[in-house]
């Protein structure tokens, strides 16, 4: 399951912009900064094309990746399993 599903569920809803990012931390900084964002369990690397259901109907994901090669691998892989899911998306 994502993290922050019930928020998730409702920026889809209500067509917001959803940042997906590697952790945690990077959650809290962009829910502080007013945005809407997501993660999932175990950090890079561990995306599973089931998680892609939540994000069905939003009109704009981005992917947000950290600076380093595994935040880099995991970012391509998460921007790969979301095709068709959103409006627009962008990694």
């Amino acid at each position: 399951m994502l993290y922050r599903l019930p928020q998730l569920i409702a920026a889809v809803d209500a067509r917001e912009t959803i940042y997906v990012v590697e952790g945690e931390r990077d959650v809290a900084s962009i829910v502080k900064a007013g945005g809407v964002a997501t993660c999932n369990p175990g950090g890079a690397g561990k995306w599973q094309a089931s998680y892609a259901e939540s994000l069905v109907g939003a009109q704009r994901v981005v992917v947000i990746a950290d600076r380093d090669e595994p935040g880099r691998k995991h970012a391509l892989a998460v921007g790969a399993r979301r095709e068709g899911v959103a409006g627009r998306r962008r990694v």
